[in-house]
């Protein structure tokens, strides 16, 4: 009789063996599946449902309705929920002009296989499109996988170029499409180039498209070389609001540090500082002794967009302060606002232009001492407006940009302060 180990061996043997075979049997059921699935899919067969015609050559493509609805929302509306297409044996798609990314796609869906010796970066980019066109997620991420796999610099570079000239396909609606692993590719490999500005932009239009992760935005700002962008560049993410200016300020910052300039209390931000009607430039201190004083800076500004901080220092018990613009005719004796020729943001909140009285409550509270506020002027083609925050002071943000004023005069705009204080 066999002993108590012999059968528990001889158990474990057997139930070992039993799930081998069926494996084995799984296994090659799956591939019958497979090739039954291909048969059945495949552009001639008799199975399809429904004929797409691709494009404006009218590029005929079968499939079966049933199998793309199961895959993909965008097909089950398309095709099964009662659009006019659910009713049609032939459906025309004008706007898909890759009919080879076209049957990739539909293969995936039919089969859930790619037939990766027909995948090359320009088709790679294509399927991913339509993959996220049609909300097939899981194929936009084996397409970014296989993306970083079959490619390298120089192949990727050359069909940059042979497309669509240097870089252009960062401006192109296909940048906005593609897996976010393939972002940080052409990212990581473009910095170099001294096109960053297109690189910059096109990291603002993924993520106002597809909502990038701060922490992944973070990663792929540091990847661009801002020591090839100009000031006016590099403030144009702030304009945008897509991008907040908080998220690259300290980078701008080293910038400052490594060109040794100046602590500034009164500074430019991303160009060269400028300096107020004052003797020793940037730091100024005025006493009114009863009479009123405007002073504004030496630089002014025409077009383009700037941006500058004022951070107040000290009050003196003054009457009323002012901080904002002006034209190079304001009369220096009198308040900012005061006059036709300035624009100003009292210490109280309100806005002041033309008048004595008030032109407005801008909504971002008083300031006081301490506080620093935030300027933006935008002269940019139809656009002459200016824009303003405040940091309290103890706090590490600024409140979001509001505009104060608007259709300002096509002519020289100073930064200026009408003050009893040091800023």
């Amino acid at each position: 009789m066999d002993s108590m180990e012999d059968k528990d061996y001889l158990t474990v043997k057997v139930i070992y063996n039993d799930i081998t075979q069926i494996m084995a049997n799984i296994s090659q059921s799956s591939n019958i599946l497979s090739k039954a699935l291909e048969i059945a899919t495949s552009q001639t067969s008799t199975f399809s449902d429904v004929t797409f015609l691709l494009g404006k050559e009218q590029v005929e493509v079968n499939a079966i309705k049933f199998l793309l609805a199961i895959r993909s929302s965008v097909f089950n509306k398309l095709l099964l929920n009662g659009m006019t297409e659910s009713y049609q044996d032939v459906v025309k798609l004008p706007e898909i002009q890759s009919p080879e990314a076209f049957k990739i796609l539909i293969r995936y869906l039919q089969t859930g296989f790619i037939n990766r010796s027909q995948l090359n970066i320009k088709i790679c980019l294509e399927v991913a499109k339509l993959a996220d066109y049609f909300d097939v997620s899981d194929l936009v991420d084996v397409i970014g996988e296989l993306f970083l796999e079959n490619s390298n610099v120089d192949e990727f570079l050359f069909w940059f170029e042979d497309a669509m000239e240097a870089l252009a396909i960062l401006r192109s609606e296909k940048f906005t499409s593609i897996n976010s692993t393939a972002l940080f590719f052409i990212v990581n490999n473009l910095t170099e180039s001294s096109e960053q500005y297109e690189l910059l932009k096109a990291v603002v239009a993924y993520n106002s498209k597809n909502k990038i992760s701060t922490e992944n935005l973070r990663k792929l700002i540091k990847l661009i070389d801002f020591d090839y962008l100009t000031g006016k560049e590099i403030l144009i993410l702030e304009h945008f609001g897509q991008i907040g200016f908080d998220l690259i300020e300290k980078l701008i910052m080293k910038r400052f540090n490594d060109l040794n300039l100046p602590a500034l209390k009164t500074k430019k931000l991303l160009s060269q500082p400028f300096y107020f009607e004052s003797p020793n430039g940037t730091s100024i201190h005025v006493s009114t002794e009863s009479k009123t004083q405007t002073v504004l800076t030496y630089q002014p500004f025409f077009q383009g967009l700037h941006s500058w901080e004022v951070e107040l220092e000290e009050f003196q018990s003054p009457f009323a302060i002012q901080v904002g613009i002006a034209t190079g005719f304001v009369d220096r004796s009198l308040m900012i606002g005061e006059q036709t020729c300035g624009w100003a943001l009292n210490s109280n909140g309100y806005l002041y232009h033309s008048s004595y009285n008030n032109f407005g409550y801008l909504g971002i509270g008083l300031y006081k001492q301490g506080d620093t506020l935030r300027f933006t002027l935008e002269l940019l083609n139809d656009v002459r407006q200016l824009s303003i925050s405040i940091k309290s002071f103890g706090q590490d943000q600024f409140t979001p940009s509001k505009v104060a004023f608007q259709n300002l005069p096509e002519c020289n705009l100073y930064p200026g302060k009408y003050l009893k204080t040091k800023f």
